[in-house]
């Protein structure tokens, strides 16, 4: 699995302090995607230098009409200035993340080991960091955005977060620095049923850095369904603040990491087009975000059906991913994004990904002094350069 981006830009991120105790407004009573009537977009929308039309301009092709009230309502202008030359998507160099299926409460025991009734859980996740970094907790909590910084602000006006726990450069380092009390908690704040407030969200941002970064984890809590009814931490999206941009990231189905077998060998099975069952799958079919089909197939799937072959959903556009891997004579060439973010494949039976040599990239040098590798998105992200549109909506 992994994760795609969305984005709102024209914002300069500031390590400033990131709380406001008040909120003038309640945004829960303004105008929002979520619950408004009509259509929000043109018939027509850019990117990587092309033109498409729109048959649904009602619909977000990237997810819900929701997930665009995360990226905020700030205007931009229109009619946009024309784009320059080549518009290439390059890689993001995030510094920090937080790994979103780590996140979870694990409730304390006690000192002989056993399983406790006491309503005390701890925090743990596994985080990644290519600087020094804090990490802290906020309930019940909303982002805003103000004369181009981050802050916070809370539900009724009352504050409530954790410390900042600080963190060196390390990748696989597991927080579990944070007791959370659940007697003090009425359930109903903890679950989230709609609206731009979450009941719990992780913050990590980068420290002592010239443009700050940041990553946030909205999160909600359920209860078990066994006898323990234990409070499980669910999360539910992830935001990242990057050279300026909010990113809204999205889930990615498909993009498996290969398995180690018993000999010690990797087990490449199951990254096939699962209609031809032969080339190695690099499109993704939209709104459902499944990575499950080649460009051949994808070509014919667009002219005989319109759902998806995985959840049979209908789907409104289908985007081709690569990647360049760099080679030996310092040129780069054409992958596909399974192989990009595994490293090569035992059997490469696909034929249209074809090997384009080009120019290298100017690649900032590695910061001295670390000792700690870096982290493995940073490495995983710095592979994916390319994005190829296959085709606009139907």
């Amino acid at each position: 699995m992994g994760q795609v981006a969305s984005r709102f830009s024209g914002l300069f991120i500031r390590p400033a302090a990131n709380l406001r105790p008040n909120d003038d407004e309640d945004p829960e009573q303004q105008l929002t995607f979520a619950n408004a009537a009509g259509s929000y977009f043109g018939s027509h929308f850019l990117m990587c230098g092309g033109r498409f039309d729109m048959a649904k301009p009602e619909a977000f092709l990237f997810g819900e009409n929701s997930d665009l009230d995360l990226l905020g309502s700030r205007s931009v202008p229109f009619p946009y200035a024309s784009p320059l030359g080549s518009d290439e998507v390059h890689p993001l160099h995030l510094l920090i993340n937080i790994r979103k299926e780590s996140v979870k409460f694990v409730k304390i025991k006690n000192d002989n080991g056993s399983q406790s009734d006491s309503t005390l859980y701890r925090l743990e996740f596994t985080l990644d960091a290519d600087c020094s970094c804090f990490v802290q907790i906020h309930f019940n909590a909303r982002e805003l955005y103000q004369d181009g910084e981050i802050q916070f602000a809370y539900r009724n006006k009352r504050v409530s977060c954790s410390d900042r726990f600080h963190f060196d450069t390390g990748s696989d380092q597991v927080f579990n620095n944070f007791i959370f009390d659940s007697s003090k908690w009425d359930l109903a704040d903890l679950t989230y049923s709609g609206g731009l407030y979450f009941p719990v969200v992780v913050v990590i941002q980068t420290d002592d850095v010239e443009r700050a970064q940041m990553q946030s984890t909205m999160c909600t809590v359920d209860v078990a369904n066994d006898s323990s009814h234990a409070l499980i931490l669910k999360p539910l999206r992830q935001k990242i603040a990057c050279d300026g941009v909010i990113y809204l990231l999205q889930e990615m189905f498909g993009i498996e990491n290969k398995e180690m077998t018993a000999d010690g060998s990797t087990d490449d099975g199951g990254l096939e087009c699962i209609i031809c069952m032969s080339d190695v799958r690099d499109t993704v079919i939209l709104p459902c975000r499944h990575l499950c089909i080649c460009n051949n197939c994808a070509d014919t799937l667009r002219y005989k059906l319109n759902n998806c072959p995985i959840c049979r959903s209908p789907f409104r556009a289908l985007i081709q991913l690569r990647a360049r891997r760099q080679t030996r004579n310092m040129g780069y060439e054409t992958v596909t994004l399974v192989e990009g973010l595994n490293g090569p494949l035992n059997h490469q039976t696909y034929t249209n990904a074809e090997q384009n040599v080009k120019e290298p990239l100017d690649v900032p040098a590695a910061k001295k002094g670390h000792s700690r590798e870096r982290s493995r998105t940073s490495n995983i992200l710095n592979q994916v350069v390319d994005i190829f549109i296959l085709l606009n909506t139907l």
